[in-house]
This record gives structure tokens, sequence and C-alpha cells, in this order.
């Protein structure tokens, strides 16, 4: 048996793989080796799934028992080569280098996963078209209204089809021109995207935020840290939900052509906007079926995360990703809540994707680049 030809990359940005979730088998990896507090074991293999050899995208497990070390993944139809076992120190910095890597065992064989037909990518004509920004006042006491953006897909002026929705917190940060901390320019790459056939096209409804960002979108009990607007207030991310699910999400579905169902209904959001929508996941998961993690800043809300550490991971889909370079309070806390589902049972590449921003930093310029791949993986395109 041959050794892994492993790729030892010099990696100036964001690394991640194609995955399409919809498709594939699930197996169940796991090693029994030691291991020190800040490491993880992984596993890497020649297919593109599982890193393409490459230890920086190493699929990470979780442990499962004393000695064990193991989780569910869920491989593409088509999947076939070797595959190792690896141990990497876990923190941010070390996370970088690629020779932070100890192999296990030797490499084992896998034959090919085999299944039904692969996804049959569908293009789109004509261009996606953003809506004029509307207000949407709130009935709630102390919850006020504010702007919401919405983007149409390629076709949707010429069809009938109905469409998924994806709802998006700071929502002037996330078309083109974008706010005061940039863009995520959203539009055009759901265009190229949607165009391409790698993702199912959707309607995106970006919301607002407003100088209470932080109180909206903190789960309660928690309240607000220190140096923060409302210093020491009880979070109203539940006041936010029921202005989302009374007042946003109906005035969408009265305008637009969406599919309401949970399976066709997203929610995403960066930093705050993360937990928020982990949040909305977990507590509303009748009417949320998949959330894009992106960047949350679990140290804000002690309460809430300690309590998700607790469960297994909200029915739907997630998607996940912190970068190395965000600063010691967010690393440590996504690599805590991944291992928790994953050990609580979440299907790697199937119910949950984690990935690791290398040397990316707490930014729209980061989230932008990461965009691409979490819609991948949230809205894998149509089969014919």
């Amino acid at each position: 048996m041959s050794r892994l030809n492993l790729i030892w990359r010099s990696v100036a940005g964001f690394l991640w793989l194609v995955i399409q979730p919809t498709q594939g088998k699930e197996q169940f990896f796991s090693v029994s080796s030691e291991w020190a507090d800040g490491e993880a074991v992984f596993v890497v293999g020649t297919a593109e799934a599982w890193g393409s050899g490459d230890p920086l995208r190493a699929v990470m497990l979780a442990p499962q028992g004393e000695g064990e070390w193991g989780g569910k993944i869920r491989l593409p139809v088509g999947t076939a080569g070797a595959y190792q076992y690896l141990k990497r120190k876990t923190g941010a910095e070390e996370f970088e280098d690629p020779k932070n890597a100890i192999f296990l065992e030797k490499p084992r064989e896998m034959p090919e996963v085999e299944g039904g037909r692969k996804v049959q990518f569908k293009r789109l004509e004509g261009r996606g078209k953003l809506e004029a920004p509307k207000y949407l006042d709130s009935p709630l006491k102390e919850f006020p209204g504010r702007m919401v953006r919405v983007w149409l897909p390629p076709g949707y002026d010429r069809g009938k089809e109905r469409y998924p929705v994806v709802y998006v917190h700071d929502g002037q940060n996330f078309f083109d021109p974008g706010g005061p901390f940039g863009s995520w320019s959203a539009d055009k790459l759901a265009e190229e995207e949607m165009k391409a056939g790698q993702v199912r096209p959707a309607i995106l409804v970006a919301v607002d935020n407003t100088p209470d960002r932080v109180r909206e979108y903190l789960p309660p009990p928690d309240v607000v840290p220190k140096g923060r607007p409302a210093e020491g207030e009880v979070g109203r991310a539940d006041l936010y939900a029921r202005y989302l699910l009374a007042v946003v999400k109906p005035y969408v579905e009265r305008v637009y052509r969406t599919q309401p169902g949970r399976e066709n209904t997203l929610v995403l959001g960066s930093s705050m906007g993360g937990v928020v929508s982990h949040y909305l996941l977990e507590k509303h998961g009748a009417v949320f079926g998949a959330a894009g993690v992106f960047s949350p800043a679990y140290w804000a809300s002690p309460k809430f995360f300690a309590e998700s550490l607790k469960k297994p991971m909200p029915k739907g889909r997630i998607y996940l990703d912190m970068g190395t370079r965000e600063g010691r309070s967010y690393w440590p806390d996504v690599i805590r809540i991944y291992q928790s589902w994953v050990a609580g049972g979440a299907v790697i590449l199937g119910d949950l994707w984690f990935q690791p921003g290398i040397r990316a930093e707490h930014n729209e310029k980061a989230w932008k680049e990461r965009l691409p791949a979490a819609w991948r993986f949230l809205l894998p395109p149509e089969t014919d």
C-alpha cells in the first residue's frame, strides 16, 4: 500500500471544498489515539471531499470516549482512494502551519462510493435584480422597523417558478456598494454562482441592522457586554425573531414567489449575526431549515453558548466557519461547538460543515471570500 501523496501548500487565503450534500454515503470513521489539551484528530484523503491530501483541509473529528476519536462523514458519490488519520494542534496560529501534523498510522484504502446520479447543474440566463430598499415598520413595542433589501435571481421576471429564500442580517453590508464596514458583494457572487449552476437559484433578503445591533442579535438571558451600546441590558434576539417572522417573512411571501417550507427557508449572518442565525435555527426550527453561521461571536453570549454545548446540533444544516486571525476570544469557541455537535451525531459534510479560514480576519472581505462555498453547501443545485 503506497503512502499518501501529501501536498504541502503555502496558503495565503481561505481554503474551501466544493461540497454537494444531497448525494453520497454516510460512513463512521474512528481511530484510537492519545491526545493532549489543544490537540484534535483529523482524517485526510486523496479525494477532494476530505482534503486532497492537504493537512490544512483535513476533516476534524471529535472525541467519542476515552482514547477514541471519530465522526460520521457523508462522502460524495465517486469518492475513492487512500485516507489517513492525523493529529494536529488546534490553536489558531498553529492551525495555519501545514507541518503541524502527526500521522497516526498507515494509509487505508476505501472503495469508490456508489450511489445515484450526480448533481446536474442548471444554468441560468439573464441578470439578477436588486429591488429598491423598503422600510418595514414594526408593530412590536420597543423594537424598531428597518430597511429590507431584496435580490431576485436571474430569470425571476421571465418565469413562474417559486424560490427558496435566504434571510441575512446586517443587510446594509450584504450587497454592493455595501456599508461602512465594506460589502460581501452578495448580489454579484450570487449571480455568478447561480448562472454557473453551482448554487440553487434563491431570493436573498437582507435585513438592515440598527445602532442597537448587539442587543438585537443577542439571545436572552445573556446581557450586552461591557463597553457596547445598551451595556448590561438583556438580549433581544427573541424580539428580532418575532419581527422577522411576523413582519419580514410575511411581506416577502406576499410580494414574491417563494417556497415557504422550512427546507427552503435559510438564515445567514456573521459575528453577532452568526450567533443569531444559530439561535433562530435552534428556537424556530419549524420555520428555518439551514443556517450560515460565519465567525460567531459566542464570547458575547456565554449563557447561550454554554447551553448549546449541552445539546445536539439543531435540526437542519449548518455551515460554520472561523478565521484563524479573528482573535483569541473567537477561535476556541467554534472548535468546541463543532466537536460537541460531531460527538452528538451531526454528520460532517451532510448536516454540518466547518471551514477554517486560514489567515482570515474578522471582516466583510473575509466573509465575502467564503460566501460562495457556503452557498454551495447550503443551496446545492437541483437534479434534473
